[in-house]
């Protein structure tokens, strides 16, 4: 599942993945995100930290805090480069974290690869 409020990196992230072999399932918000698990198994999350609405950290929170949910994998992605970004992430419960980036390689690539 990846998860962003913005439909073009969405797009360009689940056609990545697509093409890497990966089943995508697109959530543009974290209300979204949290209807379709309920209904979807997803084996990784990709999502947002900074989404209007439910945010990317306490979207993290609820589906870390679902004993249904908490082992699923969820690398958290953002736009902020900055050190306390990352913190957020983490301490929201992420498995992992990592700066958008036009080189979505490494996105899709490497840490994707880690934990699905």
């Amino acid at each position: 599942m990846t998860v962003d409020d913005s439909l073009t990196y969405l797009h360009e992230v689940a056609a990545q993945l697509r093409e890497e072999g990966y089943d995508v399932v697109p959530a543009r918000s974290g209300e979204e995100a949290l209807e379709l698990l309920s209904v979807q198994t997803v084996d990784c999350i990709l999502l947002d930290l900074v989404m209007p609405g439910l945010s990317g950290q306490e979207t993290c929170r609820r589906i870390k805090g679902s004993v249904a949910w908490r082992d699923i994998p969820l690398i958290m992605h953002t736009a902020l480069e900055e050190q306390g970004a990352m913190i957020e992430g983490i301490n929201a419960g992420a498995d992992d974290y990592i700066a958008k980036s036009s080189d979505l390689e490494v996105l899709c690539g490497a840490r994707a690869r880690a934990v699905a």
